[in-house]
């Protein structure tokens, strides 16, 4: 819970943040050959996280309820997508009742 951006703000975004894909077929853009990423390791960091995992902190609900909400703030998008996708769902449910009283009426 360290850091310029919340835990929940670096999770949030996912696949649907707008990326756009550019397709080239420029050979000489294109690498003949795929190298291995370098592993960006900071010392100091890593140190942090493994002391971080080792202490006897206590989380409360309200650090769960608070991370929630960072998480859903940080992440409009995709919670405006899931709302929809439920009120679609809901709405189709709904519709599948209306027809089979229909059918027994």
């Amino acid at each position: 819970m360290q850091g310029p951006r919340s835990h929940a703000a670096e999770m949030s975004g996912g696949d649907l943040d707008g990326d756009t894909f550019w397709i080239c077929t420029e050979k000489e853009l294109i690498f003949e050959q795929n190298r291995q990423p370098f592993t960006y390791i900071d010392q100091a960091v890593e140190a942090e996280k493994k002391a971080k995992a080792q202490s006897n902190t206590t989380y409360t609900i309200n650090d769960v309820c608070d991370f929630f909400g960072e998480y859903i703030e940080a992440d409009k998008f995709v919670f405006n997508e899931m709302k929809f996708l439920y009120f679609i769902f809901i709405r189709s449910l709904i519709f599948s009742v209306l027809d089979l009283l229909l059918i027994v009426i």
